[in-house]
């Protein structure tokens, strides 16, 4: 769950660049004093190096979607002076071109990463992953799967997290998102998020998820 507030310093996450700044009495919002850039531990393997950011008290998760060969995800972790790197989310057998690290997001000890065009149920159908942190490494925990997968579904296209809960959108035919609840070891599927109506795969390309609230994008929708 990225953070929005100025606590722990206010990291603001732009593209790979960290801005950090004190907070602000006018308005709660942050007064933005000094960036970091973030580099990448392989620049030549990396590409599409922050594609995707999330954000957590001290740790920091960077997708890099086009790292050969199925994509990746980078872990910081903020040691008092500076952003460290602390592992590079993989998962073996993927496809070629899985987009995996096209989304991110971080809540906790939990970490939740997209790969669009996994074709594993299907070409092009999509998962995401769930990584639980154990020290300094992250296991995956779970695989996550839409409940009807289909040719170029792309589930995993936007994902989020929000304590027990995670909610994954899937921009395929007229899009869908599906909210999934974790079950010890185990994240089971709990509610399917569809639109009212679509005029393109373009529901599900956003999603958000705050203890009761769930909110899907829909951009190419005209009404």
């Amino acid at each position: 769950m990225s953070t929005s507030n100025c606590r722990r310093g206010a990291y603001a996450i732009v593209v790979a660049t960290i801005f950090v700044g004190s907070p602000s009495t006018a308005h709660a919002q942050c007064d933005l004093q000094q960036s970091v850039e973030l580099l990448t531990p392989s620049p030549t393997e990396a590409v599409g190096f922050g594609r995707s950011v999330a954000i957590d008290g001290d740790f920091l998760v960077v997708g890099a979607q086009n790292d050969p060969p199925a994509g990746a995800a980078y872990v910081y972790r903020f040691l008092g002076t500076g952003w460290t790197h602390q592992a590079k989310l993989t998962v073996p057998g993927l496809p070629d071109g899985a987009r995996f690290g096209y989304s991110v997001d971080i809540d906790g000890n939990v970490i939740l990463v997209g790969a669009r065009n996994d074709d594993g149920a299907a070409p092009g159908s999509g998962a995401a992953y769930i990584f639980l942190r154990d020290g300094s490494q992250w296991i995956v925990e779970d695989k996550l799967v839409g409940l009807d997968p289909r040719m170029y579904d792309h589930f995993g296209a936007a994902v989020a997290l929000d304590g027990d809960r995670a909610l994954v959108g899937t921009t395929g035919d007229t899009g869908s998102a599906d909210v999934y609840r974790r079950d010890g070891t185990n994240w089971v599927h709990e509610a399917a998020l569809l639109p009212p109506f679509s005029i393109g795969e373009t529901y599900g390309n956003a999603v958000a998820l705050d203890g009761g609230f769930a909110v899907v994008g829909d951009h190419g929708n005209a009404f």
